[in-house]
């Protein structure tokens, strides 16, 4: 038998820790419920991506809680769904940032100040959202294996989509940056009315996607 450790294959390389799963289940789990509520009393459907998302971190991290419970020898199912629901749920989050913008720039009636016009830019940053979510989504099936070159392929192909998610996001906030910048400069009558909190807005949009961009 070889005695090369690339052999054996192991699914965590460490002890996932139950404590950060459990706080991270529960604060994304209320957070989910919380969406969930304001999304049915406005009918802001638009922002279910960041649902589905919320959804998706609340049962990665009971997943790893679970692994947790199974050390030393944690079964295939909660590894598999940790990871792929991890990996793809910040792609869902960004999707709702984009949109929110494109939201922004529409109720302040400041498409002129934007470098992609408002029906292109939804389009053009989902899309790429989506190839960056299907890319993470197949590398993370392939980490699954119990091979382990399968396994690290997989790890290349899952940092190879987050690449793409990093690029597309630095642009983006190049855009939302831009745009803010504009509007300040040349306000549109709406935006000097205050009747849409547009800079509160941008602001949480800043925060969200440094979030995203820190994950």
């Amino acid at each position: 038998m070889s005695s090369d450790p690339d052999d054996t294959f192991k699914f965590y390389h460490y002890d996932p820790s139950l404590a950060a799963a459990c706080v991270f289940a529960v604060l994304f789990g209320s957070s989910a419920i919380w969406h969930a509520f304001l999304i049915a009393k406005y009918r802001t459907w638009y922002f279910i991506p960041c649902l589905t998302g919320g959804i998706f971190e609340t049962v990665g991290y009971t997943a790893r809680g679970i692994s947790h419970g199974q050390a030393p020898n944690p079964t295939l199912g909660p590894y598999v769904i940790q990871t792929l629901l991890l990996l793809v749920a910040p792609a869902l989050f960004a999707a709702s940032i984009y949109m929110t913008l494109s939201r922004t720039i529409v109720s302040v009636d400041g498409e002129s100040h934007s470098l992609i016009k408002k029906r292109w830019l939804t389009k053009s940053f989902v899309t790429g959202d989506l190839l960056s979510f299907f890319i993470q989504l197949g590398g993370g099936g392939l980490m699954a294996s119990s091979k382990p070159s399968t396994a690290k392929t997989g790890s290349h192909i899952v940092l190879t989509g987050l690449v793409i998610q990093i690029v597309l996001f630095g642009l983006f906030i190049a855009v939302a940056v831009v745009f803010n910048l504009r509007l300040r400069t040349r306000p549109t009558n709406i935006s000097l009315a205050c009747s849409v909190p547009w800079e509160k807005c941008l602001r949480i949009l800043y925060i969200a996607s440094a979030f995203v961009m820190l994950r």
